[in-house]
């Protein structure tokens, strides 16, 4: 297991290793980046241990020209503060599955993933508050375009004993044709009282009069539909307190949606 305790960068390359596993500790106040590059299929477990008091932001974006299926677990523990973000625009398939377990008192976590596509995509994600006072906030948004398919399965969990959590999650997709479709499966386990924990599923397509408006105000379909999307999916870098990774995430939404409403 490598140490991470000053931001860092690692280039997964699905050309030269098919099936790759990763595991990181971090320790301190840092960032980890993670790219995901090449044009063949990818099976990529990550396992990521957040030391007591660390303060860690992650970022996944994937470029991969082929289908991903990514493995990715998370265990938090006393007084960390995680933040977890997903930049999946690439166009290809995609199977994610998450796991994030706070295991230390006062561990806080909050999860941004953005997902763009016209394939498939489906993710899985497993949230567990293990010890008392720990929080959880979970964001997905997905777009969903020319005949694809986007999936949230989002479960949160309260043991029982594990007083003064709080746990929410919200999912959003938009839909941009009728032959697009989208699920949102949202599940809270709840087995304790003395807890906040809520969820929220929105799914449907643009507004057709917030379109209309801004083509009266002399932009194109085209344009409309792209600062729409644009905007959709801006709130995941607002979670990442660092000015150069906040920039990279904003700059990498607005390329990927310029190249796919081309």
């Amino acid at each position: 297991m490598e140490t991470v305790k000053r931001p860092t960068t690692v280039i997964i390359n699905s050309d030269e290793n098919g099936d790759a596993r990763v595991q990181y500790r971090i320790e301190g106040k840092t960032s980890l980046v993670v790219r995901i590059e090449g044009k063949q299929p990818l099976q990529l477990q990550l396992d990521v241990e957040v030391g007591p008091r660390a303060v860690f932001t992650f970022l996944l974006i994937n470029h991969n020209e082929a289908e991903v299926t990514l493995l990715d677990s998370y265990h938090l523990l006393d007084d960390s503060d995680s933040v977890i973000a997903y930049c999946q625009l690439n166009d290809q398939p995609l199977h994610c599955q998450s796991s994030y377990q706070l295991d230390g008192q006062g561990a806080q976590l909050r999860v941004q993933n953005a997902a763009l596509t016209a394939k498939q995509k489906y993710f899985s994600q497993n949230t567990a508050h293990n010890q008392p006072h720990t929080s959880a906030d979970i964001f997905n948004y997905g777009i969903a375009m020319n005949g694809g398919y986007c999936d949230f399965d989002v479960r949160n969990r309260i043991d029982k004993g594990c007083r003064g959590c709080e746990t929410h999650q919200t999912s959003r997709i938009l839909t941009f044709d009728a032959q697009s479709k989208g699920r949102i499966m949202p599940v809270l386990y709840i087995d304790d009282n003395d807890v906040k924990a809520s969820h929220a599923a929105t799914m449907g397509q643009p507004d057709a009069e917030q379109v209309f408006y801004m083509q009266t105000r002399g932009l194109s379909r085209q344009d409309a539909m792209k600062l729409i999307t644009i905007g959709y999916l801006m709130p995941i870098s607002k979670v990442i307190d660092d000015a150069d990774l906040n920039n990279l995430l904003k700059q990498e939404i607005e390329t990927k949606v310029s190249q796919c409403l081309m």
